[in-house]
């Protein structure tokens, strides 16, 4: 695996944080389509294409806030790759500040997107205000709805 990160990196890496997206989104999917499709398979309702839409553009914000919104770092270090004048220890810095703030984000937006998926998915598929507000605040839980 470590091959494969250097071999992007040394092919995207003025770009590798657009290369690390384009390779993350895909890789997501599936986790997220689970999800949607077991609230809608719970539900006993059809809707698994208005639920896989929803889940698609939700995967892809997901990998946009957690990889490409700390621009600041982001710059420097695609700047350093890319063979520009930086200085060697504001780039290592800024390389430790941007894998530091992109699992704060991970962390952060999922939690936040799960819930938010569930609640649109539950919505798409019929899913009651009570039980929707059940069903949201219980991910992670273990509960069953």
């Amino acid at each position: 695996m470590d091959r494969f990160w250097q071999w992007v990196w040394d092919r995207y890496g003025p770009r590798y944080s657009w290369a690390l997206y384009a390779l993350m989104v895909p890789l997501s999917m599936p986790v997220y389509l689970l999800w949607s499709f077991l609230i809608v398979a719970v539900e006993k309702s059809g809707a698994y294409v208005e639920a896989a839409a929803v889940t698609v553009v939700a995967s892809t914000v997901l990998q946009w806030a957690a990889i490409l919104l700390s621009p600041g770092e982001r710059r420097v270090v695609e700047r350093w790759a890319a063979g520009q004048e930086v200085d060697r220890a504001k780039a290592l810095a800024a390389t430790y500040a941007w894998t530091r703030k992109m699992v704060i984000a991970v962390v952060t937006v999922n939690a936040v997107l799960c819930g938010v998926l569930s609640a649109v998915v539950g919505a798409i598929v019929g899913v009651t205000g009570s039980r929707l507000a059940v069903m949201t605040t219980d991910v992670g839980d273990g509960v069953a709805w």
